[in-house]
């Protein structure tokens, strides 16, 4: 897998002196100025021209406090209700980040940590509370991406933006109601259709810098009982990396696509069917440390037909078919030649079959029970022949409403055919504190397990440097224990404190034996731990500050020495303003500084902020038909930034856009 084989390119060159001219230093500075002197000309005279009543200048369900989500018990759940860390970021707040698919989405806010891999589309690794990429379980409605390749689903990048109506994230263990997510979920909520026979939608062309060009388009509406939703994108890219003044190799171009189609069968069921593609044809430049490049064809074909019955207010009923074709494939050249040293061809098949129950009883508890059976066929060039594993779990869990506790307790009973039986409950309380509104405090204990990719225990590439077999790989499985409070008592404003500790059994780890090649390997035990702290402040109803600080920890319990390079951030910190003026012109800022677990050896250059702005106001409205434009910058104080040196971030560029609403 592309991500993979580039975290071994460390190499051991000398380090690459920056060079930074005066004028480019005071260019930088310009940058900075010019917003810190916006952003209060637009702001702040009218906010205390308006003298604003605090206690009115924020909405607890602007807050997150009171918001829905799905992930966590697989049913419609209150955040405030939930003992686990989550997070919500809807489609409103897409809306208004400089993001142009949903890995981005993340450099602007916490909870999910993102590897940079340079842009415009290459392929972005995940990490949750210290896991490691394989660790986290990414989804589009409930289809899971991650492969029996990697183990990871390092392909955010790959799907669209436009097409979602929110991103839910589980941050921490969600194996009693998962399954093989040690980390956490990422699952990605796409867009109900409108029942309307007058089509609504939006189209939108961007212009950005190196040659970047992105059309997309999202419509809904109705045919007689058919309500659908269909969303397209077209994104190309000439690469951000320049060479004496040539192109280096780093391209893109990628196509996406997808439908829904949702079909009243009576007054108590409905039929909803989905199809999503991504086409993706990535260059990634030519890697420093070894002065190869590689290149990156993907595909995914992915779809779900499911069926709702809900027969009275109390019960619901899903049955859901999925699936999911992923073809991943690696060139990798001799620099800028057509000498190709070694090409791998991986498909990845997934059909997966759910069964949900949802009851809602008189006493206010809720109960969940289901089933989750999923087949997953790997073909390869590095296998002989195709590899097959299945797994199935029965799961539940229970949430008892006593005032002023909710307490959840859940369970999931894994079978996988090649890594064994798996057991995992978990249970946890939230207790709101009836002195202090909008207040609660969190608490959580849960085993979880992570099962290996099959490639681990079957790989047949005898090429000494890369990963060799293992048949004798284990899962890992761990305890964690959360804990945390979440307030909007002194408002306006609202902040969550969260811990976790957990302790990591059989923990798999990369080795190196003594014939060269590289091995995955079960040590003893891995310990992760960490905290977050978000808050956010209503400076006035319509201009919110944010701030997030957060720390992981990875250490290996026997020789006590930190892990590195599995792509985690210790300490990370984020700071934004964001808002609207009377102008109405809506304005973000952002800034990320983290700092990675990398090795001396990629000579990493990431201690340091970098910020991203955007502009964007609607500037007609006649007749149902809107016309906005926006303006982001990227990289605002033009820094050189990267984790590993083989994927610089891109300096300063600029992207503008028009968007039609009809």
């Amino acid at each position: 897998h592309p991500p993979q084989h580039a975290s071994d390119k460390n190499g051991s060159a000398g380090s690459q002196k920056e060079l930074q001219t005066p004028l480019m230093r005071r260019s930088s500075a310009f940058y900075v100025l010019a917003f810190s002197l916006f952003l209060p000309a637009v702001f702040l005279r009218p906010a205390f021209a308006e003298n604003l009543d605090r206690e009115e200048a924020v909405d607890p369900e602007d807050i997150f406090l009171y918001r829905i989500l799905i992930s966590p018990l697989r049913a419609v759940q209150k955040m405030a209700s939930i003992p686990q860390n989550a997070t919500v970021i809807e489609r409103k707040e897409l809306d208004n980040l400089p993001a142009g698919d949903p890995s981005e989405v993340f450099r602007y806010r916490s909870g999910v940590d993102v590897s940079s891999r340079g842009s415009f589309g290459h392929f972005t690794p995940l990490s949750i509370q210290g896991s490691e990429s394989r660790h986290v379980l990414l989804m589009v409605d409930g289809i899971p991406f991650n492969t029996q390749a990697s183990g990871q689903a390092d392909v955010l990048p790959q799907l669209p933006l436009n097409n979602l109506d929110r991103i839910e994230v589980i941050e921490g263990p969600a194996s009693s109601a998962w399954g093989s997510s040690l980390g956490g979920v990422v699952n990605l909520i796409t867009k109900v259709p409108e029942h309307s026979f007058v089509p609504k939608g939006h189209l939108t062309s961007t212009w950005a810098g190196f040659r970047t060009k992105e059309d997309r388009f999202d419509v809904t509406g109705s045919v007689g009982k058919w309500d659908y939703f269909f969303s397209g994108e077209i994104h190309e890219s000439g690469g951000a990396r320049i060479k004496g003044g040539t192109e280096n190799g780093d391209d893109t171009l990628q196509r996406k696509w997808f439908l829904k189609w949702v079909y009243p069968l009576s007054e108590t069921i409905k039929a909803t069917f989905s199809s999503g593609y991504s086409d993706v044809d990535i260059n990634e430049g030519v890697y420093p440390s070894d002065g190869t490049r590689n290149r990156v064809p993907y595909q995914a074909r992915y779809g779900l037909l499911r069926v709702d019955l809900d027969p009275d207010d109390r019960n619901h009923w899903e049955t859901t078919l999925k699936s999911n074709r992923q073809f991943i494939n690696t060139d990798t050249y001799t620099g800028m030649t057509e000498d190709l040293q070694s090409n791998t061809r991986t498909q990845d098949n997934y059909f997966g079959f759910e069964l949900k129950h949802v009851a809602k009883l008189k006493s206010g508890d809720t109960r969940v029970a289901g089933l989750d059976i999923s087949n997953h066929v790997l073909k390869s060039t590095t296998l002989s022949s195709s590899k097959t594993i299945a797994f199935g779990a029965p799961y539940t869990n229970y949430t008892w409403v006593w005032e002023p506790f909710d307490v959840i307790a859940g369970a999931r009973y894994d079978v996988n055919e090649e890594f064994g039986e798996q057991l995992n409950p978990s249970f946890g309380a939230v207790y709101h504190v009836p002195a202090l509104p909008d207040t609660l405090l969190r608490a959580n204990v849960s085993r979880s397990f992570n099962a290996p990719p099959i490639l681990w225990k079957f790989f047949e590439d005898a090429s000494p440097g890369v990963t060799a077999n293992n048949p004798d790989l284990r899962p890992e499985r761990a305890w964690t224990y959360e804990g945390g409070m979440e307030s909007a008592a002194l408002r306006p404003l609202w902040w969550k404190l969260n811990f976790y500790l957990s302790d990591i059994e059989d923990a798999i780890s990369t080795v190196q034996r003594e014939d060269g090649f590289y091995i995955k390997n079960n040590f003893d035990k891995f310990r992760q731990k960490g905290f977050m702290l978000e808050s956010r402040l209503a400076l006035t109803k319509k201009i919110n500050a944010l701030f997030s600080a957060g720390f992981n920890d990875v250490e290996n319990r026997v020789t006590h020495v930190t892990v590195r390079d599995r792509e985690v951030t210790r300490p990370g910190f984020r700071l934004g303003l964001e808002g609207e003026a009377p102008c109405g012109v809506r304005v973000s800022l952002t800034g990320g500084h983290d700092r990675w677990d990398s090795s001396p050896g990629v000579q990493p250059n990431d201690a340091k902020f970098i910020f991203d702005g955007r502009l964007s106001k609607q500037v007609i409205t006649l007749r149902g038909v809107g016309v906005s434009c926006f303006l982001n910058v990227y990289n605002i104080t033009n820094s050189k930034y990267w984790s590993d040196r083989n994927f610089p971030l891109p300096q300063r560029y600029f992207e503008g856009g028009v968007t039609l609403e009809f």
